[in-house]
């Protein structure tokens, strides 16, 4: 099976694997994963199949179906990773690369997309009665996102930079302090 990133970027569609192919669908195609539940036996359950750094998600629709609800590349796990079976033609995009560089490459490839760039606020919180040492530890020290900004600067903590791109086919491409997270798509997304 051959995958090509600016097809999935532009369908969602990862090679002949997209939202809604089934577990059979999937096997048939890819093989067994690397790790996760190949049987699916909790129907409630939302389970993820990784193979190397891909993951594919399965939400149960009814008992008589589970289909894929995600597919998504982690970048921090590295280049893309897949079995044997298929072959990478041109995934430019890797894990060191910027927004501006991401950018740039959708240009080029003349790849429509929006984008949007937001900042997060760590905010410190008060330590509540009843709160375990844990979770009041985290109040203060690490503090809790929020994209308001605080109305005291001392309550910041830290502030994160969130950039993401928007394609028409659904998929994201998301950055957090200019480290590319992930390249997905989600059923709810599309």
């Amino acid at each position: 099976m051959n995958i090509s990133l600016k097809r999935f970027l532009e369908t969602g569609s990862l090679g002949t694997i997209e939202l809604g192919s089934s577990v059979e669908h999937v096997l048939a195609a890819l093989g067994t994963p690397d790790s996760g539940d190949v049987a699916l036996q909790d129907i409630e359950a939302k389970r993820h199949w990784w193979y190397g750094a891909v993951v594919l998600g399965f939400k149960t629709v009814s008992p008589e179906f589970e289909g894929v609800d995600s597919i998504s590349w982690t970048a921090c796990d590295g280049e893309p990773r897949l079995p044997a079976c298929c072959e990478v033609e041109d995934w430019q995009i890797t894990p060191q690369m910027t927004p501006q560089e991401v950018k740039a490459y959708l240009r080029q490839e003349d790849v429509k997309f929006q984008y949007r760039r937001s900042k997060g606020y760590y905010e410190r919180k008060p330590a509540l009665a009843g709160m375990s040492p844990e979770m009041a530890n985290i109040c203060q020290e690490y503090g809790f996102l929020t994209f308001k900004k605080p109305r005291s600067e001392a309550d910041i903590v830290r502030t994160t930079t969130f950039f993401t791109f928007y394609l028409p086919g659904g998929v994201t491409i998301a950055f957090v302090d200019d480290v590319l997270i992930h390249i997905s798509i989600n059923a709810f997304q599309k």
